[in-house]
């Protein structure tokens, strides 16, 4: 991904939503573990990721104006957690302006 220049979007916020409201998105109570197996696969690989130079972006898969607005500050905090609060705010704002083709 680094020497192709492709970005890693995680979307721990999915992973998050799924795992404090496995019913409310009409899923069986045993896809709480494989949600939470997941969240640590996607934690490991975003430390990988960092390592091997790639570029990470800031986004989420959580779709709907409301469900997307009010998840967005969610993934923001999930990966400040995960990072610093800086390379977070790095990632939505500089990373992701770069993808688009706006620099600076």
């Amino acid at each position: 991904m680094a020497t192709r220049e492709i970005a890693l979007a995680p979307t721990f916020a999915v992973v998050e939503q799924l795992l404090h409201d496995t019913a409310g998105a009409s899923l069986a109570e045993s896809t709480r573990d494989r949600a939470q197996g997941a969240r640590e696969q996607m934690t490991h690989g975003l430390a990988v990721a960092k390592r091997a130079g790639v570029r990470i972006r800031l986004g989420s898969d959580l779709i709907g104006p409301a469900r997307a607005r009010d998840r967005r500050g969610k993934e923001l905090s999930l990966r400040a957690a995960l990072e610093t609060p800086m390379e977070a705010l790095v990632a939505a704002i500089r990373t992701n302006a770069e993808i688009l083709g706006l620099p600076g």
